[in-house]
């Protein structure tokens, strides 16, 4: 027969059942963070990517406008890969004014690059822009 002073061993139910729920949303808390943290790094990689490849672009048209003395209008379309991800690489050359024309006869043409890719429902962009001297026309 127990009597009332006895110390009684082990848990309720009613104490593993909160320190069960307790360590459930802790992990669930921690699994969310995980998740958010890939999405993030998934999203820097294809920013990274889209910088690296507008660079190299970058470059091309620098040598394109040593070699031709200048670069001409245009406006060109080319699809790419970013990681696991379809991409779309805009670039748009045009002339702007240029305050000091007048005493140079010099034309400025400012080229864009724009790299486009959908991330989940999310349209993500990542654009450059550099400045030229406009080819001549001969």
């Amino acid at each position: 027969m127990k009597t009332k002073n006895e110390v009684r061993e082990g848990f309720t139910l009613v104490e593993l059942m909160v320190a069960v729920s307790i360590l459930a949303s802790g992990i669930a808390l921690v699994v969310r963070s995980f998740s958010s943290i890939a999405a993030a790094l998934d999203n820097c990689d294809n920013r990274v990517a889209a910088v690296r490849f507008m660079a190299a672009k970058m470059a091309e048209t620098e040598l394109r406008e040593k070699e031709e003395a200048g670069i001409a209008e245009a406006e060109e379309e080319n699809s790419l890969q970013l990681g696991n991800r379809a991409a779309v690489c805009i670039n748009r050359a045009t002339v702007v004014d240029n305050p000091q024309a007048d005493e140079e006869d010099i034309s400025l043409v400012e080229d864009i690059l724009t790299v486009s890719w959908k991330e989940g429902n999310k349209n993500k962009n990542a654009v450059l822009a550099a400045y030229f001297k406009q080819k001549k026309e001969e």
